[in-house]
């Protein structure tokens, strides 16, 4: 292994790497530290949270790579070293030198992120007071991992629909910024497109509407990045306004409300968060076993649309609820997530890790990793 005042090169462009420091380890890293070469020790420690890094074995490569090391003659070998296969990197033969290059570093880091990511859910275990939650409010409460960022987006989305809602409901009509689809298509009408998905007839109307906004949203922003999330939903609401238009049996009334929008948000939210769990309100099959408290997205979203749907063909909007909105929004989501699934992979390495492997079925008696309860 080369000593702190030797300068090793790159296996590659035998260029001199140059020396850093990184999670209290001395390594050498060439252009901007995303190719380092490191000691054994590198693999779990500049990875954090995953002991199986250590390598458990090295298959020689006849034709392999020079070692970097200035007084080592041994030759670099492709490695495994977590179980799962997922990381591959190259090692040294002969000194137990480790070579990352770019494109393993970032394997590392989705390894560990994933990780850290499995236990995170793990930890999550259904509460009664969770299900409580449910029964009084009818509304899921979420078991997903946390987002890496704080949702920008969606905070300034509600805290815009708490300020129109409150202006609205002391200076005029939360239904004066509502879209009528018998009116007159022109730029007010266009105008009322938008503005309808931030205006609610009531408070209820508003917290529901808020708390999906919150528990999905978050979510979401954190993968696709708030920019590309911010015109999705804008998107997401149009489209929503749209299918109320054509589709409505009651084009006279105006229709109000960030359903139509946040349905597309779920939509996506299907795709993406595969691992995640969410409460259904069904007691009794609480009582089967952990897997019926809590449910998949597929699950619980599959018979939220199933349900929207049927009311929308029987009922249309006689009990007050622009349906089809909620399908159209839906469904937009859900084509969304599906168009970049791929990309979203590729922006979130660890999301195609947690989401191939399949989750674990928690035995009774067994002791689970202290973590976070819930979202």
């Amino acid at each position: 292994m080369p000593q702190p005042d030797q300068n090793p090169v790159c296996p590659k462009c035998r260029q001199p790497l140059k020396p850093e420091v990184s999670a209290g380890l001395k390594i050498w890293a060439r252009g901007s530290g995303l190719e380092v070469l490191g000691q054994r020790g590198c693999l779990a420690k500049l990875v954090p949270g995953r002991a199986d890094l250590a390598p458990t074995a090295v298959r020689p490569a006849p034709q392999g790579p020079a070692c970097p090391g200035p007084d080592c003659s041994g030759q670099l070998a492709p490695c495994q070293p977590n179980p799962a296969g997922e990381l591959e990197v190259d090692i040294c033969d002969r000194c137990g030198a480790v070579w990352f290059d770019a494109e393993e570093m970032r394997d590392a880091a989705a390894v560990s992120e994933a990780a850290a990511a499995e236990r995170d859910l793990a930890g999550q275990k259904f509460s009664w007071l969770h299900g409580l939650f449910t029964i009084l409010t009818r509304l899921p409460f979420e078991y997903n991992i946390k987002p890496r960022r704080k949702p920008l987006v969606v905070y300034g989305l509600i805290g815009l629909n708490i300020l129109v809602f409150a202006l609205t409901s002391v200076y005029t009509s939360p239904l004066d910024l509502g879209l009528t689809p018998a009116d007159p298509v022109d730029l007010r009408w266009l105008g009322r497109l938008f503005s309808s998905m931030f205006s609610h007839r009531d408070l209820p109307h508003l917290l529901v509407n808020m708390y999906f906004l919150h528990t999905f949203g978050d979510n979401v922003e954190d993968l696709v990045g708030r920019g590309v999330f911010l015109r999705f939903y804008l998107t997401a609401g149009v489209v929503a306004g749209l299918a109320h238009v054509f589709l409505t049996g009651h084009p006279d009334i105006p229709y109000v409300g960030a359903s139509g929008a946040i349905s597309g948000v779920m939509g996506a939210y299907m795709m993406y968060c595969r691992r995640a769990r969410l409460t259904f309100n069904a007691p009794l099959l609480w009582l089967v076993s952990e897997e019926t408290r809590r449910v998949s997205p597929l699950v619980w979203f599959g018979l939220y649309m199933a349900a929207e749907l049927a009311a929308a063909l029987i009922l249309g909007e006689a009990d007050g609820v622009a349906h089809w909105a909620h399908v159209g929004g839906f469904i937009f989501g859900l084509g969304f997530g599906r168009g970049t699934y791929a990309w979203v992979l590729e922006r979130n390495p660890f999301l195609k890790l947690l989401n191939l492997k399949k989750p674990e079925p928690a035995s009774q008696g067994e002791k689970r990793p202290a973590g976070r309860t819930a979202k």
